[in-house]
């Protein structure tokens, strides 16, 4: 499981969704995982990346078709949608990192809660929290 937060600046519920979808598929692909449970309270999100018939609107077709993309890279994957209110990890998350944001030192000196993390990914964390 990994968790991660980074600040956005203006921009829709929808595409933060897509952003953090996209972002967890790239550290999965850095990984090398090939057996992957997605799980999204966007019952949006979840149709749009498992319907053909849905029409994707033309602001998020990019991040849709990379998405997409990398899902196809991996060996074994369900998307599952869950109802918000089970989703008990990703708003532990989201209220840590409220906390944390509520100080700015946070987005000028992040702090890595687990440095274990492979160097590849690390890297790779590091390159997008400071637009690399």
């Amino acid at each position: 499981m990994l968790g991660l937060a980074l600040p956005l600046h203006h921009t829709t519920t929808l595409c933060v969704e897509l952003y953090a979808c996209r972002l967890g598929l790239q550290a999965i692909s850095l990984l090398g995982m090939s057996k992957v449970i997605v799980e999204t309270d966007s019952i949006y999100l979840h149709h749009l990346l498992t319907s053909n018939e849905c029409e994707i609107p033309t602001t998020i077709a990019t991040i849709i078709r990379d998405i997409k993309f990398l899902l196809a890279q991996i060996g074994e994957y369900k998307l599952q949608w869950n109802y918000r209110e089970t989703n008990f990890v990703a708003d532990g998350f989201a209220n840590y990192a409220s906390y944390q944001a509520s100080n700015q030192q946070w987005i000028v000196n992040p702090q890595a809660h687990r440095p274990e993390l492979p160097d590849q990914l690390t890297f790779y964390l590091l390159c997008v929290l400071f637009g690399g």
